[in-house]
């Protein structure tokens, strides 16, 4: 699988997991639909990673950072796509929010 095919692979897995997301920042619950569609994969510094390796799993966990100010739209944050024996970061998700 060449890297943009595993990019590729990671927005239909991120799609099937998280539709929507819900953010809590600062004292206040954000909620809103993720948009994927610029997902970009990138290895994660200090490994090596196989890129044809298959995407196998998406992870949010302690990854998941707000980044941005808050308003309706345009929030981003971070979550890891964890392929057979590697990570890779998937960076810049754009998510539309509402309180």
């Amino acid at each position: 699988m060449r890297f943009t095919d595993a990019a590729n692979a990671a927005h239909r897995r991120i799609n099937q997991v998280l539709p929507q997301a819900e953010i809590a920042y600062q004292g206040k619950t954000y909620q809103g639909y993720m948009n994927s569609r610029d997902v970009t994969l990138e290895r994660q510094e200090g490994g090596y990673c196989n890129q044809r390796d298959r995407i196998i799993h998406i992870q949010t966990g302690d990854s998941f950072q707000v980044g941005g100010r808050v308003e309706c739209e345009g929030m981003k944050f971070k979550i890891t796509a964890v392929t057979s024996n590697c990570v890779y970061r998937v960076l810049t998700l754009s998510v539309d929010l509402y309180e």
